[in-house]
């Protein structure tokens, strides 16, 4: 019972880092995406005061 046990939470551990990892890249690429988008909005904004 405790083999079968350890080796569930083995799996469990793997799962979780496996879904932290993707959960970081989904983030980063999310973060890369709004990030650009703000620099595009203040671009243009910075544009229209100095006109």
């Amino acid at each position: 019972m405790s083999d079968h046990a350890s080796k569930f939470e083995e799996l469990l551990k793997a799962d979780t880092a496996r879904m932290s990892l993707e959960f970081i890249a989904y983030g980063a690429v999310i973060g890369f995406i709004v990030g650009a988008a703000a620099v595009l909005i203040f671009q243009d904004m910075l544009k229209a005061v100095m006109s």
